[in-house]
Parts: C-alpha cells; structure tokens; sequence
C-alpha cells in the first residue's frame, strides 16, 4: 500500500485536490470531504506500519480519540475507485 497523490482513479474528477480530510492533525474527531456524486462505501484505517486499525461502512466522520498518537493513512473506497490518504493523530 502506497499513498500515491497524483493518481486518478477511474475518473478525471476524483483527484486529491477533490478529496479532503480534515482537520489533519486530528485529536478526536476526523472529517472526510468528497466531491458531490461520490459514495464512500467502505473506509479502512492503517498504522504507520501498514496494520489495519480500524475498518468502517459508508461513514465520512470517525472517532479516532482511541487510535495511537502517530502517522496513520486511511485508504477509502468509493463509488468511483479508492484512493488512499495520510493522517496524523494527535
């Protein structure tokens, strides 16, 4: 797994610039932004190693108080193709 920034992912729109997190750093709660039309339909939340630390539905806010303090990535899948971003808990 690699977050790689510049790919798109089976559509000209869904790019990093269209897709926000929020705020980063984050203490409790994590927000996620997508451009209108697109559906989150599963999130999973990785450690700087590459474990999986959480793994949710179609959610686009998260509690993460309960994750370690850290570099953290979270890959989400939507609608129009997955795209992965970092994160640090604070």
């Amino acid at each position: 797994f690699a977050a790689n920034n510049s790919a798109v992912l089976g559509n000209s729109r869904f790019t990093l610039e269209n897709v926000v997190l929020y705020p980063n750093p984050a203490a409790g709660v994590l927000n996620l932004q997508l451009p209108q039309g697109i559906d989150v339909q599963k999130t999973t939340f990785y450690n700087a190693l590459g474990q999986k630390v959480l793994e949710t539905g179609n959610d686009t806010s998260w509690n993460i108080s309960g994750l370690a303090k850290g570099v953290h990535f979270i890959t989400v899948e939507t609608s129009e193709g997955s795209k992965t971003l970092k994160f640090i808990k604070k």
